[in-house]
């Protein structure tokens, strides 16, 4: 019973040291929606320039989700 105990705490700091690293990489992994923040939040569309082709059309597309949300609420207030 003791082990059994014992390796329930194992696996258990097995996962959250492992949570940890995959918050991480997905952080990482997100980076590129940091100028899509930024144009949220009133900066230009020049801060895509920067990003890779893919990254920029994929950001251009969430913008251009957002936009179209911000266009219909302008009409249904």
């Amino acid at each position: 019973m003791r082990t059994f105990g014992r390796k329930l705490m194992s696996n258990r700091r097995v996962r959250f040291g492992m949570r940890g690293r995959a918050i991480s990489k997905v952080m990482e992994g997100l980076h590129f929606l940091e100028p899509v923040a930024q144009i949220l939040e009133g900066a230009g569309r020049s801060v895509l320039d920067p990003l890779p082709p893919e990254h920029r059309e994929f950001a251009l597309e969430v913008l251009k989700k957002f936009e179209a949300k911000e266009a219909w609420l302008a009409v249904n207030p």
